[in-house]
């Protein structure tokens, strides 16, 4: 249809693109039969005869032309009306339909923001407010199994949520009074660490004298305080706290990826770098003997 105007309009039939003689060209033809005519049938023919008959015939002959000319212009033009006029109901019953596609889809966006922001706040949030504590270390080497920590390490502030005792900072020097320190690394977007940590407090329930177990996050208080409401994971846990903010440790062992738990003794030494699941009876005794032997 976008060629119709210029085929139906500008480039019409054959027959409307004859020319159209106007009267003054007609009188030399129409003389010419008024003459022979005359002759055949030896009539006398007068000038005024002759002027009045051309005049007639002329102007006959151009209204002819005319209405022929704009009768098929003006079929062409109905012609063309009526085809546009097809094209436009056809587009307003579409309009509907198309609005009512777009408006799904705006809905179905909308639906999705809030969980593309929780996935920025869990995600890009923490790494962007990164908190920056009074006590750091400087020292790049990552601390792995085998390796023992420097003495700075012992009085690191660790920010505590959620402490049984009311407590908001405390040290790791603060557990040496236990034959071992498990730090277990989690966050609140981390499945695995939610459902695993219950069974791992159920494990060490039996060593709680001998053995202190120190979750750590680098998530704030804000962050994970509404997922321990909601957790049934964590609701599950006796006296669950955790140390919040703390991305010095995480730096420090070089954490690959969540969940992951750190065993150390009173002397820093790490004796286990693995995941949670993997701290077994066996492995706490053998390491519980090595620490009394000593």
């Amino acid at each position: 249809m976008k060629n119709f105007y210029k085929q139906d309009l500008l480039t019409p039939s054959s027959a409307t693109t004859k020319k159209i003689i106007p009267p003054s060209d007609l009188s030399t033809c129409a003389l010419s039969n008024l003459s022979t005519n005359l002759k055949k049938h030896n009539l006398p023919a007068t000038s005024c005869d002759r002027d009045s008959y051309l005049k007639y015939l002329s102007n006959t002959i151009y209204e002819i032309q005319l209405k022929k000319f704009y009768g098929e212009i003006f079929q062409i033009a109905q012609t063309y009306t009526a085809r546009k006029k097809c094209i436009s109901q056809k587009a307003i019953q579409k309009t509907p339909i198309i609005k009512t596609m777009k408006h799904k889809k705006l809905v179905s966006t909308l639906q999705l923001i809030p969980l593309i922001l929780i996935c920025l706040i869990s995600f890009v949030y923490p790494q962007l407010t990164h908190a920056q504590e009074s006590h750091t270390i400087q020292n790049s080497k990552v601390y792995t199994l085998g390796h023992t920590l420097p003495m700075e390490v012992w009085d690191i502030p660790l920010y505590l949520f959620n402490h049984p005792q009311g407590k908001e900072v405390s040290r790791l020097k603060d557990y040496k009074h236990k034959k071992l320190i498990i730090i277990d690394f989690w966050s609140t977007w981390c499945g695995t660490c939610l459902f695993t940590m219950p069974r791992t407090y159920e494990k060490l329930a039996p060593y709680t004298n001998s053995i202190e177990l120190i979750p750590v996050t680098t998530q704030s208080i804000k962050t994970i305080e509404p997922i321990w409401k909601i957790s049934k994971y964590l609701q599950s846990i006796p006296e669950f706290y955790s140390v919040v903010d703390q991305h010095n440790l995480k730096e420090l062992f070089g954490i690959p990826h969540y969940p992951i738990a750190i065993i150390i003794n009173t002397n820093g030494e790490i004796l286990f770098y693995d995941k949670p699941s993997k701290i077994t009876d066996e492995l706490l005794h053998n390491l519980l003997d090595k620490e009394v032997s000593i």
